[in-house]
């Protein structure tokens, strides 16, 4: 993804600018060697630190180690080493291709204008074919807690079970639901059984995470070390809570109103617009989205909401990583 703003009396400037960088990119053996070392320090860093950790292990045990979206960070780190400026040209031919182009614009100028200067930018770039998508692999190891020990004050928990892909036709109803559920405000479930009447987490949060080749619904949480067992059997329950007694009227017409309420702040401002429409282009949302997106969420009702999370939500199915300074002695089972 390619990002970046400019005045309307440079508009033709930049995107000579921009032609350049996708059809003769340089990278020069200096500037390689810069951004490599960079990228490697970041990369040396995340492997002492409990996000990063908690994500590689998931991505590991969950996705598992042939999925694309898994690739360790000694992998990628002996990668890196070996990148040439030739293998990153290489890429670019086949990637950025006018098959594989979405643009997006934001700004004061007329579509006739967009049009003539975009076709004049874009169009020298080869037809190309589009890039192939790997099939989506399922989820495995679930209901299992892997734990990692770290040296850190407090023990980092992720949690983990299957979602719903973007186009099912129950999303807005399961977005909901998380919401109520573990939507990290005080007005969530889990906010409120673990944060605030517990008092064992600065914060509790849950919510849908939706990709070409993994939906899931994931949660993170962080807690003193004595507390993993009870925090993890608040988690555990407040799931099977939502599913046998499901979400009441209130908390759905709060949410609502919230979710509908807020939708405004996205196009508060050109950067806003533009990665909103960018991500609801990249997922293939039907152009007219803008207009409909809200319509879908005040109609919904308890019974719909009630009904995906009974269908979608099961504790059995959830997946605990755990990193810290382990109390819980938990083994992959």
């Amino acid at each position: 993804m390619i990002a970046f703003r400019t005045v309307k009396e440079n508009l033709k400037d930049a995107l000579d600018l921009i032609q350049v960088m996708l059809t003769a990119p340089r990278f020069a053996e200096e500037d390689m060697r810069r951004v490599k070392e960079q990228i490697t320090a970041s990369l040396q860093q995340s492997l002492h630190m409990p996000q990063p950790t908690a994500r590689e292990t998931l991505q590991k045990n969950v996705y598992g180690e042939n999925h694309p979206y898994y690739k360790s960070t000694k992998n990628r780190l002996e990668i890196l080493s070996s990148l040439t400026g030739d293998q990153l040209r290489d890429y670019m031919k086949k990637a950025f291709t006018q098959s594989n182009l979405k643009i997006i614009v934001c700004g004061e100028v007329s579509q006739d204008e967009v049009v003539k200067e975009m076709e004049s930018t874009f169009m020298v770039l080869p037809k190309g074919e589009l890039l192939s998508k790997p099939a989506p692999l399922p989820l495995q190891n679930l209901g299992k807690t892997y734990p990692v020990s770290m040296d850190i004050p407090q023990t980092l928990i992720y949690f983990i079970q299957p979602g719903i892909p973007r186009m099912d036709p129950d999303l807005y109803a399961l977005f909901v639901g998380m919401r109520i559920l573990g939507s990290g405000e005080f007005e969530s479930r889990l906010w409120q059984e673990i944060r605030e009447k517990r008092g064992l987490a600065y914060f509790c949060s849950a919510d849908i995470a939706t990709s070409d080749l993994a939906n899931i619904i994931i949660g993170a949480t962080a807690t003193k070390t004595e507390s993993v067992e009870e925090v993890i059997g608040l988690i555990k329950e407040e799931w099977k809570k939502i599913i046998d007694k499901g979400v009441t009227q209130e908390e759905l017409d709060f949410h609502k109103k919230n979710i509908t309420g807020s939708y405004p702040l996205s196009f508060g401002s050109t950067l806003n617009i533009v990665g909103t429409l960018a991500s609801y282009r990249n997922d293939d949302f039907p152009i007219d989205y803008i207009k409909t997106r809200n319509s879908n969420f005040s109609k919904l009702t308890v019974e719909d909401v009630n009904k995906v999370l009974r269908r979608v939500l099961n504790p059995d199915l959830l997946t605990f990583i755990i990193v810290g300074r382990l109390a819980l002695k938990a083994e992959t089972k």
